[in-house]
């Protein structure tokens, strides 16, 4: 299969909104995340990140673990008042889909996307699941997806002119990932 558009914005009445395709779940999960980060900001415009920080969700489906991964991307992004100049995917267990998460070889740009890279021995500083999904506690099965990665911060007031969509919820509202053509696709829709 040859080159695809790895997201892209696309017409909502409302709200904003993204189609995100990748050839694997991991891939689809970094190129929604890439996405969300270029409705925040425009990155190209956003000085040296300040921190890296550990991102990390679990859920008991891919449209869940989806959800759940952008849902703390917002919240680091309207707690911390952060926009995101990089980001990246360690490891994601899918039990769907097996793969290794992409990775891009160093100095090698993915196209629109922020390069992901390798980082090891960050621990997560953020909640990991949505509320209300079950956790291993020894009464109900553990969740049997999970992402870890990290995101560069930038604060806001280091580039408030590259600022662009305030965004507050990913939303469930017709979200489906779907194969279309060897590739996996959703479309997601956010809260202004």
């Amino acid at each position: 299969m040859g080159e695809f558009v790895p997201y892209e914005e696309v017409d909502h009445t409302a709200d904003y909104a993204l189609v995100a395709r990748g050839r694997t779940f991991p891939e689809l999960l970094l190129n929604a995340s890439v996405g969300l980060c270029h409705l925040l900001a425009d990155v190209a415009a956003l000085p040296a990140p300040a921190e890296r920080r550990a991102v990390r969700a679990r859920a008991p489906s891919r449209e869940r673990l989806l959800v759940g991964w952008l849902r703390e991307l917002l919240i680091l992004h309207e707690t911390e008042d952060v926009a995101f100049s990089a980001i990246g995917l360690d490891d994601v267990r899918d039990s769907l889909d097996p793969g290794p998460a992409p990775r891009q070889p160093a100095g090698q740009a993915p196209g629109p996307a922020l390069a992901p890279r390798r980082l090891v021995g960050q621990a997560a500083r953020l909640p990991s699941t949505p509320p209300g999904t079950p956790l291993g506690d020894g009464l109900r099965p553990a969740p049997a997806l999970a992402a870890s990665g990290w995101a560069d911060l930038v604060p806001a007031d280091a580039a408030p002119d590259a600022l662009r969509a305030q965004l507050k919820a990913v939303t469930y509202h017709d979200l489906e990932i779907e194969e279309n053509h060897g590739l996996l696709q959703v479309r997601i829709v956010f809260d202004t």
